[in-house]
């Protein structure tokens, strides 16, 4: 992330916020806008709307272990790429799933293991 001049830690901020607006942009008429350190949009109808509802299924990519539980903790699902133990796949793999289950307030409207 150099190249942004921008650290791990502002990135994921920025990542975050930006992806529950999205989320909000897909199920909410009209979108009332926002306005945060990362993100801003104005108030607006965001069409088309999503078919699947509330919104389809929201996922995360990543190789790094800390992000795949910040997915489990947001309610969302994660496709990890690990170059890890079995041992520690399965480690992984089971932190994740008590995360997901213990997430109450997820970033979209509904959580996708």
């Amino acid at each position: 992330i150099g190249g942004f001049l921008t650290n791990h830690e502002e990135k994921k901020q920025a990542w975050e916020e930006a992806t529950r607006e999205c989320l909000r942009m897909m199920t909410m008429v009209p979108y009332p806008g926002y306005e945060g350190k990362y993100f801003s949009m104005p108030e607006r109808n965001i069409i088309p709307k999503p078919l699947q509802k509330p919104h389809p299924p929201v996922w995360v990519a990543s190789s790094r272990t800390e992000t795949v539980m910040l997915a489990a903790r947001l309610g969302i699902g994660a496709m990890g790429v690990g170059f890890e133990t079995p041992e520690d796949t399965e480690e992984r793999v089971t932190r994740y799933w008590e995360l997901i289950r213990a997430c109450r307030r997820p970033i979209g409207t509904a959580i996708n293991p």
